[in-house]
């Protein structure tokens, strides 16, 4: 319906500053509504996900476990269905 409205509201939303609270809240509540929000609970997976290869199996499943549980909420966000959360 509005293709580009991701790359818009990115590119014109004023967000709010990128303090702890922001980078550490998962829940889609405060800031799901924002596109930068998203990309920064993105970029925070992806780079979970790149450090498994140092971790032991049982961490590994305990990692992915929490993740899951921590973004799976993230999925009913329109940036999933408009497939800018490919990791949550």
């Amino acid at each position: 319906m509005y293709p580009n409205i991701y790359k818009i509201l990115l590119d014109n939303c004023n967000s709010q500053d990128k303090n702890i609270l922001w980078v550490a809240h998962t829940s889609c509540g405060l800031f799901g509504g924002y596109p930068q929000w998203n990309e920064s609970q993105e970029n925070l997976v992806k780079t979970k996900l790149e450090d498994l290869d140092q971790k032991s199996e049982n961490d590994v499943r305990e990692i992915i476990i929490a993740l899951e549980k921590e973004h799976c909420e993230r999925r009913c966000l329109p940036w999933a269905k408009l497939g800018y959360s490919s990791f949550a």
